[in-house]
């Protein structure tokens, strides 16, 4: 059903393909920059993805102002050094290369750089407000994470090049972190017609590539596919907002330092099952892109709902088995002696508002006993 009103925004130019690094210098040179800093992580570099890069991105134009290494997590010391180095070596724009520490640093610096040159314009006569002063800001991600859109940066980046190096237990984790995204943004209070396209976009290609990709993990491809697929369920989940699976995983990451992707894999199931009397029929719509058209079509329209959510736990179980992923909560190293704190962080968290059910201290609880 079409809202009354919605707003879906993406600002970021997205360069996606096997030769899409290639393409950086001329994004810069249409932006006025030709001297990045790069921000990547140092296990990114011993991987020969900065060698990778630098090869790709090879133009007598373009010279690399300064190369930093992010880790986390992100402190203000580390915050103040690189924005000092970005101003000293006179560099006109930032790459991030790899995940979430480099993705961080290089937002923060970005963001300092936005707030100082809006300063400036004020300051600016007539003559100089028509150029173009800022700081393009362009992230390269060598996982499938999702988190490319956050902090709205200017360009995305995906080469399959640059994931070569993947593991199958990460390849999984990222594709259900992916799936939850879209999960979420497809039945969450803020959901449209168009975070809907990206998020049934996403989850399709997930099932069509996740089990190549795992099986042919160097098989450029499927990485490329998941890529998309994570960075159409970010976007859409950045117009549609989370709900309650976010707010407990991340409850669970303050709390009891569990990954972020572990968590979302074995909470999700539970999560739905606490929406399901509000979303029955929206997770049954899910279940064509999630197992296809011939399992969707044998299925009974009143199970649909159910069986979504059983196929996710199935999917769980069966990578369990081969990959040792946690089923519970138990096995990522939560704590019940954590419960009540956990659910205090939940109940505080902002994504409750987007979720379609409302979600109180005993439903948090119920769901952590069944996930445990």
């Amino acid at each position: 059903m079409i809202p009354k009103y919605y707003e879906f925004l993406n600002r970021i130019k997205i360069l996606s393909g096997f030769q899409a690094l290639e393409n950086i210098p001329h994004e810069l040179k249409e932006r006025a920059s030709s001297h990045p800093m790069l921000i990547m992580e140092k296990e990114a570099e011993e991987q020969g993805l900065l060698k990778n890069f630098l090869a790709a991105i090879d133009d007598p134009e373009l010279i690399i102002g300064s190369i930093c290494f992010s880790a986390p997590p992100i402190t203000s010391e580390a915050l103040e050094k690189t924005l000092s180095e970005f101003k000293s070596s006179a560099c006109d724009s930032i790459i991030a290369i790899g995940g979430e520490s480099s993705f961080e640093l290089g937002r923060a610096v970005s963001f300092l750089l936005k707030q100082s040159t809006e300063d400036s314009i004020l300051l600016m006569d007539d003559a100089c407000t028509g150029k173009n002063i800022s700081s393009p800001f362009v992230i390269v991600p060598t996982g499938n994470s999702g988190l490319e859109i956050a902090g709205d940066p200017d360009i995305v980046v995906l080469d399959p090049r640059m994931a070569y190096n993947l593991a199958p237990r990460t390849i999984i984790l990222y594709a259900l972190d992916t799936i939850c995204h879209a999960v979420e943004s497809f039945t969450c209070l803020q959901k449209n017609p168009l975070s809907d396209a990206y998020a049934f976009s996403a989850i399709n290609i997930v099932r069509e590539n996740l089990a190549s990709a795992v099986k042919f993990p160097r098989k450029r491809r499927v990485r490329h596919a998941l890529a998309n697929a994570a960075l159409l369920s970010g976007i859409a989940m950045n117009n549609s907002q989370a709900g309650i699976t976010h707010a407990l995983a991340y409850a669970l990451e303050e709390n009891s330092h569990i990954n972020h992707q572990e968590a979302v894999a074995i909470i999700l199931p539970f999560c739905m099952k606490a929406n399901m009397p509000k979303l029955d029929e929206s997770y049954g719509e899910l279940l064509l892109p999630l197992k296809g058209p011939e399992i969707y079509a044998d299925t009974p329209k009143p199970e649909r709902g159910r069986k979504t959510v059983q196929a996710l736990r199935n999917t769980l179980l069966e990578y369990h088995l081969k990959y040792d992923i946690p089923i519970c909560l138990s096995g990522a190293g939560v704590k019940r002696s954590d419960f009540d704190n956990i659910t205090t962080h939940c109940l505080k968290s902002s994504h409750l508002l987007f979720n379609p059910a409302d979600i109180t201290e005993e439903a948090v609880q119920n769901i952590l006993n069944m996930s445990f």
